[in-house]
C-alpha cells in the first residue's frame, strides 16, 4: 500500500463519516497545511504519520512478515 492508496482510504472513511479535513487533521494531530501537503503530494508521508490519519478515522496499518 502507497501514500496515495492510505490518503484514499482516509478520505473514504472520513467522507463515509461525515468528518471535514479540518476536524480530521485536528483529531490526528496535524494541521490542515500539513494535510494538504501530503494530498497534494509535495511532502512525504512518514508510516507514523499515515498510522496517525488511519486511526484518526477508525482504521489501522498492519504490516506482516511476507511468506
Amino acid at each position: 500500500m502507497d501514500k496515495r492508496e492510505i490518503l484514499q482510504a482516509v478520505e473514504g472513511e472520513r467522507i463515509r463519516q461525515g468528518m471535514s479535513k479540518r476536524k480530521l487533521a485536528e483529531k490526528a494531530g496535524f494541521t490542515d497545511r500539513s494535510l494538504y501537503m501530503w494530498e497534494s503530494d509535495k511532502r512525504g508521508m512518514t508510516l507514523t504519520n499515515a498510522d496517525s490519519l488511519l486511526k484518526a478515522v477508525g482504521l489501522k496499518l498492519v504490516i506482516e512478515k511476507g511468506e
